[in-house]
C-alpha cells in the first residue's frame, strides 16, 4: 500500500444472492477531509436498498483504490477466515478516488419462468430472443455471475482525474466529466465499456436515492456506448448494467453475466 492511502480493516462481509439484484460500493459518506475515516460497505439488495455482502477473501478477485494516480491491489489485506461488515481507508491527500471490486464467478440455475422474469427486468432481450430461437424457453437458466462494481469519493476541495480512469473491469461505467463539479441540475453522461469496447443499446438502470426514497428509471447506451442523463447534486446515485454472453463449451452453465456498477453522492 501506498503512503497516499493507509489502510485498516475492521471488518469486510460478503454475501452473494442473485434475488438480491443489485450489488453496490456504499461509503458511509462520499466526500471527506484528508485525514478521516472512510468507511465503505458492500451492499446487495433491491431498490437501492442493501443488506451487507457475505464471504471472505476467496470470493474475490480483487480490490482496488485508484488515486493520484496510484493503483492499489488491497484484496490481500482481506481474511479468509474472519466476516464483518466493512472496509476501513483514511487518505492524507486531497483527490479523487476510484474504488474498485471485483468478485470471483458464482453459479446459479433458475427454473424458466423466473429466469425469463430476471431477464425481462434487466432488459436481456437479445438472452430471451436466443431461448426462444433454440428451443430453451422452457429450460432452467443455468448461469454464471461475476459482480464488477466502483465507487467515485472525494478527499477535500481539489478534484483530479481519478474519477474517470479505465480500471480493466469486464464491465466498466466511467464517467465522462466530474461528477463533483456539478454545482446544479444538469445533463451528464458515462461511457459503458465490456471488456475494453463500447456496449451499445445496453440498458442502464439510473438510481437516485435521497430523503429516505429512490426514483428509477431505464436509459439505454447509444451506438458509442455513451449513456446520457440529467443530475441533481443532491442524495446518492448508482448507474447499473448487466452484460450476459452465451457460453458454449461449459458443462456447469449455458450462460456468463457480468454485474456492473456505479456509485457516487453528494453528503
Amino acid at each position: 500500500m501506498k503512503k497516499k492511502a493507509l489502510v485498516f480493516f475492521c471488518c469486510f462481509a460478503l454475501c452473494i444472492a442473485i434475488a438480491g439484484h443489485e450489488f453496490w460500493i456504499q461509503p458511509q459518506r462520499f466526500r471527506y477531509k484528508t485525514g478521516q475515516i472512510v468507511r465503505l460497505k458492500f451492499h446487495v439488495g433491491e431498490n437501492f436498498n442493501g443488506e451487507n455482502w457475505n464471504g471472505n477473501r476467496s470470493t474475490m478477485q480483487q480490490i482496488r483504490l485508484h488515486f493520484n494516480g496510484y493503483d492499489d491491489d488491497i484484496r490481500n489485506l482481506l481474511s479468509d477466515s474472519t466476516h464483518g461488515d466493512s472496509l476501513t481507508v483514511q487518505f492524507f491527500d486531497e483527490g479523487t478516488v476510484t474504488v474498485t471490486c471485483l468478485t470471483e464467478n458464482r453459479r446459479i440455475e433458475l427454473e424458466p419462468q423466473k429466469f425469463l422474469d430476471y431477464l425481462k427486468e434487466d432488459g436481456l432481450y437479445e438472452t430471451i430472443a436466443y431461448r426462444e430461437e433454440h428451443g430453451e424457453k422452457d429450460s432452467s437458466g443455468r448461469e454464471l455471475y461475476q459482480r464488477n462494481v466502483k465507487s467515485i469519493i472525494q478527499i477535500g476541495a481539489q478534484t483530479d482525474s481519478g474519477y474517470n480512469c479505465e480500471t480493466g473491469l469486464p464491465v466498466d461505467i466511467i464517467p465522462l466529466s466530474h461528477p463533483y463539479q456539478i454545482k446544479k441540475t444538469q445533463q451528464w453522461r458515462a461511457k459503458v465499456l465490456f471488456e475494453g469496447k463500447p456496449l451499445a443499446n445496453q440498458t442502464i438502470k439510473v438510481w437516485n436515492k435521497m430523503n429516505g426514497s429512490t426514483e428509477m428509471k431505464n436509459l439505454l447506451t447509444d451506438e458509442k456506448g455513451i449513456v446520457e442523463l440529467e443530475v441533481k447534486p443532491v442524495g446518492q446515485w448508482m448507474l447499473s448494467t448487466v452484460k450476459m454472453i452465451r457460453l458454449e463449451n461449459d458443462s456447469t452453465a449455458n450462460w456468463q453475466s457480468y454485474w456492473g456498477s456505479l456509485t457516487w453522492g453528494y453528503f
